[in-house]
This record gives structure tokens, sequence and C-alpha cells, in this order.
């Protein structure tokens, strides 16, 4: 029965003689058939238990001291990362939504990817306790529950632009002369107005530029709902270049569209008389302070806007 330090004293021999190209392995052989291969894993799992001091690891490199310690700061340093993992999420949430947005709600995962229900316009969900307030003034009696309802939306994520936004005319619902929206400027993002249109060629739409409305000029009194009606779209002029139609109809202009207009009214025949009904309604987010057009017998075919 080999004594104490026998594998050291074993592999020093082995290896002053220079007999061996691994005199480790060796030594190993040799003790494992002298002590049996029982009695060596004992001692092995016994030499593992003791701190710093090196496993009995034949063949391979062993842990140093050194070693145990770096893997133990590795260990703290996950251990305080996951604590923190919840204000991380956070920050990567806040940080996909826009630098102003608050985080409210639950992060959710998904095939790896980060998924966080939210508006469109990337507004902060609705305060909560404005809510139960609220209802409470209304029924009498404070909420039991908050129900989570899940609306499926279809927003697109590609339109097709007819042209550069100059101006709009619009009749007011409330009544008086008609009021013109111009100088749409840029958004915060730097972009300019566009008239767009979608795929199926059969709705308007209004993107970038500064959509801001003054209500007051449109007869709409306080308190304003968050979606407002401005009124009817008259007149729609518009910035493009038509390569397709003919030089006299088509080319870099400025397009005017009259929405509504009657066959035959000239100058003669009672001009600016419209069909008001066949005009599409525009609509006002208020809360964001975009526009929106709703209805109309307008069609989008391809030499320009019709109806």
């Amino acid at each position: 029965m080999p004594g104490k330090g026998a594998f050291k004293r074993c592999v020093e021999s082995v290896s002053a003689s220079g007999t061996a190209a691994d005199p480790r392995a060796v030594c190993a052989s040799s003790l494992s058939k002298t002590m049996g291969r029982g009695e060596l894993q004992r001692k092995a799992a016994a030499a593992r238990s003791r701190k710093n001091i090196l496993p009995l690891d034949f063949g391979t490199a062993s842990l140093t001291g050194q070693a145990l310690t770096a893997i133990e700061k590795q260990r703290e340093k996950l251990a305080k990362k996951l604590k923190s993992n919840k204000s991380k999420f956070r920050t990567r949430v806040t940080k996909l939504l826009g630098k102003k947005t608050t985080f409210h709600g639950k992060v959710k995962r998904a095939g790896g990817k980060v998924r966080v229900a939210k508006s469109r316009r990337g507004n902060p969900a609705n305060p909560v306790p404005a809510a139960r307030d609220a209802y409470q003034r209304f029924h009498g009696r404070p909420s039991e529950m908050l129900v989570e309802v899940r609306t499926p939306i279809h927003e697109h994520t590609t339109l097709a632009a007819i042209g550069d936004l100059i101006r709009l005319k619009i009749k007011p619902a409330a009544g008086g002369g008609s009021v013109k929206l111009q100088k749409f400027g840029v958004n915060k993002d730097g972009q300019k107005a566009l008239l767009c249109m979608n795929e199926g060629m059969t709705q308007m739409f209004i993107e970038g530029g500064d959509q801001s409305v003054d209500l007051d000029a449109f007869g709409v009194e306080p308190p304003y709902r968050e979606f407002e009606t401005l009124g009817k779209l008259t007149d729609v002029w518009y910035f493009t270049t038509k390569d397709h139609l003919r030089p006299q109809d088509g080319g870099t202009a400025n397009y005017h569209h009259e929405f509504g207009k009657k066959a035959g009214a000239g100058k003669k025949a009672g001009a600016g008389r419209r069909d008001l009904k066949a005009c599409p309604d525009v609509l006002y987010d208020v809360r964001n302070r975009l526009l929106s057009f709703s209805g109309g017998r307008y069609t989008i075919p391809d030499e320009g806007i019709d109806g």
C-alpha cells in the first residue's frame, strides 16, 4: 500500500529517468493497479473536498487555487446580473419603444425575442389608478378586478406615396367658412408630410409632417374627445411626378383634386357647388395630433384621385 505522497514521488522519479513521455499517466496506472480503482476514486474525492487543494486529475491540467477564485468571482457576477435582470429588461424595452417612453406591464419572451404590447404611436399605457377612480365615480363602488382585453389590429407597415402633401381644404362640421391646412413642416423625426394610399388604392392616409390642428378654427369646443370630426375634405393639393400620362396631363407638378365636384359645375353653372356627402370626413386624433380620412366616394385610379 503506497504511503502519503507516493504519487508525487513517483512522478518525480519517472521524470528524472526520462523514460516516459507522460510521467503522470505512468504513475496513475501504477497506483491504480496497486491501490485498486475504488480506493483511488475515494482518495480523489477526498482531495477535491479540501479547499485550494489540487484534485487528482491524471493526464489533464488541474484547477489551481487562482482558477477556483476566478470561478467564484464569475459566479458572484452572474448572481448580481440575474438579480438586476428585471431592471435590465425594463431598460431594453424602453429603448425599443423610444427614449421618452416609460415601460409599463410585463415583458414577454417569444422565440428569443422581447415582445411588448404597445400602441402604434408609442404612447405609455393608461394609468391604472386614474381608471379605477373613474370607475368608482361612475358606478359608486370600487373596481374589483382588472380585465386585460387583447384585440387584434391590422396596421399598415408599408404604404404607397401619392405625393408630398401641400394643402387640405376642409368644410367644418360645425359650420362656417372653409379652413385650409398647410405648411405641415416636418415631424419629430424630420420627415415631411406625405399623402399616401394603401396597396388596394382604396384609402388615403397622411404620414409624417406636423399634423397638429387648432380645433377652435373648426368650431370644436372643449372638453375635447380623443377623436374629433373636423369636417368634409373638399380639396387636396399634392406634389409629385407622373411619367405615364401625356405631357399636358402629367409630369412634375402640383396636383389639385376637388372632391364631390358635380359634373358640369363650371364658372357659369354654380361654381363651388359640391356634393358634400361624396366628400371624405377628416378625423383628428387629439391625443396623438394626427389626421385621417373616413368614408367618401373617391377612387384612386392610375391617373390620379377621382370622385
